[in-house]
């Protein structure tokens, strides 16, 4: 089972995700399950690392992904908190989706 941590502020900024373990659903290298939830991870990575003075700590290993904002304030930009809070929705809603058609693969878990 993969599980999933999404943490947002109360405004819905993105302030870290971590996806763990293997979902099972099928052998790994061909399992839709870890595929759908490795597109989403690595999407807003890749948006996230184009914005500029945002800081991200991120660790990808093998069926781990995991990141977080180093640099989150009150004083960001509102660039930076529109993108944070776009990544976040995002992340949720396709989180959200993935773990209701297959809740005994992916637990998501959103704080």
């Amino acid at each position: 089972m993969t599980k999933i941590l999404l943490q947002r502020t109360s405004s819905g900024e993105l302030l870290s995700c971590s996806a763990k373990g293997h979902a099972g659903y099928a052998e790994s290298g061909s399992d839709i399950v870890c595929s759908a939830i490795s597109i989403l991870m690595r999407t807003v990575l890749q948006v996230l690392s184009e914005l500029k003075n945002l800081n991200l700590d991120v660790s990808v290993k093998k069926g781990d992904i995991e990141f977080s904002v180093k640099n989150y304030s009150l004083s960001l930009s509102d660039e930076l908190k529109a993108g944070l809070k776009y990544s976040g929705d995002f992340l949720e809603k396709g989180f959200s989706s993935i773990s209701k058609e297959y809740p005994e693969y992916v637990k998501f878990v959103k704080l």
